[in-house]
């Protein structure tokens, strides 16, 4: 019985030894995720701190693009009137390519009939 007592004995030793371990490499990995946390929380008040500093220097960015927004809509308007009267444009173009063709075709008919 003695020699099982001490199985046992060696047993329970060596769970408490896994034990131990385990402890320590939890306690380990609680640090590190402790300090990783604080790295985060550096690095992500360092983006902070870089927004605002980015927010600054884009505040007159948009306060004069808040000024040109009107100007800026009214050559989007011209620029549809534009393409509007180029539309118009080409048509009186077509229209009087049509009219000089008739009339060129006329004046042969014409010219050729009398030629005779």
């Amino acid at each position: 019985m003695p020699g099982k007592l001490d199985e046992i004995s060696l047993a329970i030793g060596a769970q408490g030894a896994e034990i131990a371990g385990l402890k320590q490499s939890f306690d380990r990995h609680c640090d590190d995720d402790d300090r990783r946390h604080r790295e985060n929380i550096e690095v992500l008040k360092a983006i902070e701190n870089r927004l605002g500093d980015l927010s600054r220097v884009l505040e007159p960015v948009v306060a004069s693009v808040a000024i040109m927004r009107p100007i800026v809509d009214g050559y989007q308007v011209t620029r549809s009137k534009l393409a509007a009267w180029a539309s118009i444009g080409l048509a009186v173009i077509a229209l009087l390519g049509w009219i000089v063709e008739a009339a060129v075709k006329l004046a042969a008919t014409w010219a050729l009939s009398h030629w005779h």
